[in-house]
């Protein structure tokens, strides 16, 4: 009886110890597949002006990239902007223009993580 007693001790902790190990696995799939979500702004230049596109999130300004004039190009925001969600205040400034100065387009986009919007800069 002792060696069975023992046996199923022992099953039972692999059981245990598989089962603990397969979670952790799965818990990391989700991580990555949250990670791996895009959150794009489609950026429509109708200005004769080529343009940086920042986002303000946080008191933090973060600078997205560059759309040509007459051009639409896709930026990516950053996980720790898209992540959260919310209301995000989009500027777009002139290529070369002193970065106290006035944007030149200012625009507030409410966005949530793997979310597709649509930032429209008409000709000014």
């Amino acid at each position: 009886m002792p060696i069975r007693a023992l046996l199923s001790v022992l099953t039972l902790g692999l059981f245990l110890v598989y089962g603990c190990a397969s979670s952790e696995k799965s818990a990391d799939s989700d991580a990555d597949s949250d990670a791996n979500v895009r959150t794009v702004v489609e950026v429509e230049n109708r200005s004769l002006h080529d343009l940086n596109i920042f986002a303000y999130y946080a008191n933090q300004r973060f600078r997205l990239g560059n759309v040509r004039s007459n051009s639409t190009r896709e930026l990516t925001l950053p996980p720790i902007i898209s992540t959260a969600g919310g209301v995000i205040v989009f500027d777009a400034d002139g290529v070369g223009v002193n970065s106290n100065s006035l944007p030149f387009y200012r625009q507030e986009l409410f966005v949530t993580q793997g979310e597709r919007v649509r930032l429209f800069i008409p000709s000014i």
